[in-house]
């Protein structure tokens, strides 16, 4: 038996068929703690994961969760940039938070992708973005 915080969950692909396969496939090969794990790929390119909460469906973050979120989102995105990577689109909708309440990144997706250009720095200024966000409504 499975708890609902075991219990796999699907997480939805893209709606463009190609863009699908790139994200499904490129978190996939990445395998990075702070990076949604993925446990397999259906035929669809629909990504099964374990069970996460999106952090815009939780209770807004306390002021030590919304800095050791930024943390673990500026950590991974360290290590994306090392790569070559950009996300280009972090926001709320892209992190999820583990059962031992880190953060981890979803949405991520090969360069090309990008419906618009994007660096580095946009994904800092999004981190920037959603602490001020979490510092605004965050409880101490």
């Amino acid at each position: 038996m499975t708890s609902e915080s075991t219990t796999p969950f699907r997480l939805a692909p893209p709606p463009d068929p190609q863009r699908r396969h790139h994200s499904a496939v490129l978190l996939d090969q990445l395998r990075h703690p702070g990076l949604v794990e993925v446990i397999a790929i259906e035929p669809d390119s629909t990504m099964v994961c374990p069970r996460l909460t999106p952090v815009n469906r939780r209770p807004k973050p306390s002021a030590v969760e919304a800095r050791r979120f930024c943390l673990d989102l500026a950590q991974t995105l360290a290590d994306l940039h090392a790569l070559g990577l950009v996300h280009g689109r972090v926001g709320a909708e892209h992190v999820l938070i583990t059962t031992d309440v880190h953060a981890v990144l979803c949405g991520v997706r090969v360069a090309a992708d990008l419906d618009r250009p994007a660096t580095p720095a946009d994904d800092v200024r999004s981190v920037a973005q959603l602490l001020a966000s979490w510092a605004g409504n965050a409880a101490d």
